[in-house]
């Protein structure tokens, strides 16, 4: 049988254990924004180069289709498909409701 002494021997060892873990992560914590700062500006430079990159492809993709980009009405476009899922779901209430409770079951199986 483990006497109290063992226990409070084995309590005080745990504690300073903690607390070395504490100060480790206290040092880590502040070396990280530094970091996190460096790789934070490398993520954006590539999201932009990205975002450059799908932009051409697109607007090259529009010219050999005969679409100008510049003759697209984007917030038209926006607006029309919003009306469209509203009158649908006024139109059809049962399909909106099975559309949504499956589209909701699907996420929770996928998010356990």
């Amino acid at each position: 049988m483990v006497t109290k002494a063992e226990l409070e021997a084995e309590l005080a060892e745990l504690k300073r254990e903690l607390a070395e873990r504490e100060a480790q992560e206290a040092s880590a914590r502040q070396d990280a924004p530094q970091e996190r700062t460096e790789q934070t500006e490398t993520d954006e430079k590539i999201a932009a180069a990205s975002v450059d990159q799908m932009r051409e492809s697109l607007t090259e993709a529009l010219k050999s289709h005969g679409v100008d980009p510049a003759d697209l009405d984007l917030d038209g476009l926006w607006k029309q498909l919003s009306d469209d899922i509203a009158d649908l779901a006024r139109q059809r209430p049962a399909l909106t409701a099975v559309t949504a409770f499956t589209l909701g079951f699907i996420l929770g199986r996928v998010s356990k």
